[in-house]
């Protein structure tokens, strides 16, 4: 039996390990919150001096320190209250296995550890598992055994719950023997990442006394202490029993024609998690047949590149974060499209266009053979409601999931969501209410920094993170303008949402360009067409790049079926960093995969039948801080201005210094006045929340 089989048997999905004590400290808590509601307090360290709040969170306010309601239950009367009061679900902190001489091993590269009957591991880091003998199941859920020697590589970051390894005897009755695992080093460069930004430092293990651990010569640690939020420690990944139904119920479909399943719910329900838990079991119960996997979530997605919507055709199981979703040995073949923010609400036409686009591509290429699993914004009221009417219309899923805190169809909630979606059949499942450690905007840096530090195919390590962007030269790439029209590099640029009209001075246009993130579009065109009759590119500066406003942008790439326009495709991501406005080119930075890609292109462009143009566009396109603030820079601006003090201080020639003049940032000392100058955001009273 799993040592998590008691779940089954749960009806409301609390952990088997939860105890009388959390509901006493439930009701003590609930009796202090009602003494604390007429009084104002500020509070130290809460979200006023907090990480910048992410703006996608405006529909709901989130409750509790870091979690919210996990029973599931009817209320008696639905009119009182549209959300259920919040229930504290007790969560898994560390392993209950105790290492001692006979059920671990350590050797050079990996670890052997023995799991008893009811044993179970809470592991972090980046390790390739191995089952040795016997069998075992990860977050209660995916069965895995020693029968077929293969390894599963496992990513477990303190951004998401990490996951639970525990010993399986797959039939009752049987006798219980132990089960066998080896975990093997497997370093991939995320372990230095808080070399780049020390706000990670944290990311991998999560743990103040690591260096101490069993495991501190390994890329894993086993949480044998129990952590805290405090400590920094993450929290086992601890499926209920209702989730464990509905996979065991899909995968054990054996009709052969695919479906198309949509997840739904609002923010932070667990629509990623159910996503992944769902490909990995169909892939384990056939691994013979990919999974095609559309991410329309452009805040929190994975398989993407940032800022981008993508159709994935996954062909292995992956436990944890896809830290490289290119890695063709998990995701066979991706398509993607850029779409340039992180929620529909900035772009919600083209945002709409992208999807049908993505979904004509999966029925062409993938209908016939194929499941296919979508995963949704948690944007589910409002204008994001008339989005997803929309997108059901479009793709009219054969199975619609919907996570929410009640499961009677009938509660108000759930029926404004439903209310006039298009779907085939539904099921309501309890979310997996548990926020990340980290804010939706820093999980966005992480995932742009493990983008633009990816290194390349041959190297060892498949991140960079011991070097800065800027501790290397970048990448010069031409730009076509008025006075060099026929430059091969950049043709044009756009900017979403921004038009340029005849009062615009280009002039300016360069200052927009720089420092920003863009997506890079190769557009193949028929050589015989003169493309520039076509498109109205604008630019009266003679050294500025054409631009392109959006709408001839969004025409151009939709004009597939015109004779000139052949096809279009996006590349990739780069990072402009300045402009040379005198010798028309750009400074870029791109992983190499993007600038093998581009001077691919670029050497194509030779007389043939056919040609290319490489299109610029953004959208937000912002660049993380610790990339701008380079440390070399800010040291030397320090070392000048501490000589100039102590030149001031003692009369005496401290030798010249270079004085960096940095934009945008500004080291003079404030005056304090009236005390520190602390800036306090989003301030709010008790009885300024909606219902009081």
């Amino acid at each position: 039996m799993s040592a998590f089989a008691a779940l089954k048997n749960n009806p409301f999905g609390e952990s088997i390990f939860n105890t009388n004590d959390n509901n006493s400290k439930n009701t003590s808590q609930d009796e202090d919150d009602e003494d604390d509601e007429e009084v104002v307090q500020y509070v130290a360290n809460t979200s006023d001096e907090g990480e910048e709040d992410d703006d996608d969170d405006n529909d709901e306010e989130q409750v509790g320190n870091n979690f919210l309601p996990f029973e599931i239950s009817a209320p008696d009367d639905t009119s009182l209250s549209s959300t259920p009061a919040p229930i504290v679900n007790f969560r898994i902190t560390q392993s209950n296995f105790a290492p001692n001489e006979t059920n671990i091993k350590f050797s050079n590269n990996h670890v052997i550890i023995i799991l008893n009957p009811s044993e179970y591991i809470l592991i972090s880091g980046q390790c390739n598992l191995k089952v040795i003998e016997g069998a075992i199941k990860i977050n209660q859920c995916h069965y895995l055994t020693s029968g077929n020697n293969k390894s599963y590589n496992i990513i477990a970051l303190q951004s998401q719950s990490l996951p639970i390894i525990s010993h399986y005897t797959p039939e009752e009755g049987q006798p219980s023997s132990a089960s066998i695992i080896q975990l093997e080093n497997s370093f991939s460069g995320i372990e230095n990442i808080s070399q780049i930004d020390p706000a990670f430092k944290n990311l991998i293990f999560g743990q103040a006394n690591f260096e101490t651990s069993l495991f501190k010569n390994y890329s894993f640690d086993i949480v044998l202490t129990e952590t805290s939020e405090n400590s920094g420690g993450g929290y086992g990944f601890d499926i209920n029993s209702y989730w464990i139904n509905e996979l065991n119920l899909l995968k054990s479909n054996n009709d052969p024609t695919p479906k198309i399943i949509m997840i739904i719910g609002n923010k932070n329900t667990g629509k990623s998690t159910f996503c992944k838990s769902l490909i990995n079991e169909l892939l384990l119960a056939n691994n013979n047949r990919p999974i095609s996997y559309l991410e329309i979530d452009p805040g929190q997605s994975e398989y993407s590149t940032p800022y981008a919507l993508s159709l994935s055709e996954i062909v292995d199981v992956q436990f944890g974060l896809v830290a490289l979703p290119q890695n063709t040995n998990i995701v066979k073949s991706c398509v993607e499209h850029y779409y340039g923010f992180t929620s529909a609400v900035n772009a919600p036409t083209r945002y709409v266009k992208i999807i049908e686009k993505l979904f004509d591509h999966y029925q062409t290429k993938f209908g016939q053979r194929n499941h296919l699993i979508i995963n949704t914004p948690g944007w589910v009221k409002g204008y994001g409601k008339e989005l997803l009417n929309q997108i059901t219309k479009i793709i009219n899923p054969n199975k619609l999931i919907l996570l929410s805190n009640n499961l009677n169809q009938q509660y108000p909630d759930n029926i404004n969501i439903l209310q006039d979606l298009t779907y085939q059949s539904l099921s309501i499942l309890p979310g997996i209410y548990q926020l990340s450690k980290y804010s939706a905007p820093q999980i966005r840096n992480i995932n742009k920094l493990l983008y633009f530090h990816q290194n390349n195919s041959t190297s060892k390590l498949r991140f960079n993170f011991n070097n800065h962007l800027l501790d290397f030269s970048p990448l010069k790439i031409s730009y076509a303008c008025f006075n060099s029209p026929n430059n091969p590099g950049i043709y044009s640029t756009t900017i979403l949402n921004h038009n340029i009209d005849n009062e615009f001075s280009h002039r300016d246009l360069c200052s927009l360009i720089e420092v920003s993130i863009y997506g890079i579009y190769a557009i193949k065109y028929n050589k015989d067409s003169n493309l520039d009759d076509d498109i109205s590119v604008c630019g009266k500066d003679g050294n500025s790049p054409f631009y392109l406003n959006p709408d001839d942008f969004n025409n151009l790439l939709s004009n597939n079926n015109d004779k000139t326009i052949i096809s279009s495709k996006f590349i990739g991501l780069i990072m402009v960093h300045s402009i040379n406005n005198i010798q028309h080119y750009m400074n870029i930075y791109a992983p190499d995969k993007v600038i093998n890609r581009l001077q691919k292109i670029i050497s194509k462009n030779q007389p043939s039948n056919y040609n290319y143009k490489l299109m610029m566009v953004k959208g937000e396109g912002d660049i993380p801080n610790c990339e701008i603030l380079y440390p070399n820079f800010i040291n030397k601006k320090i070392e000048y201005l501490k000589s100039i003090k102590k030149k001031k201080k003692k009369s005496i020639d401290t030798g010249e210094k270079i004085d960096l003049k940095l934009p945008y940032i500004s080291f003079e000392t404030k005056s304090k006045i009236g005390g520190i100058w602390k800036v306090r955001k989003n301030i709010k009273r008790r009885g300024h929340r909606q219902g009081n």
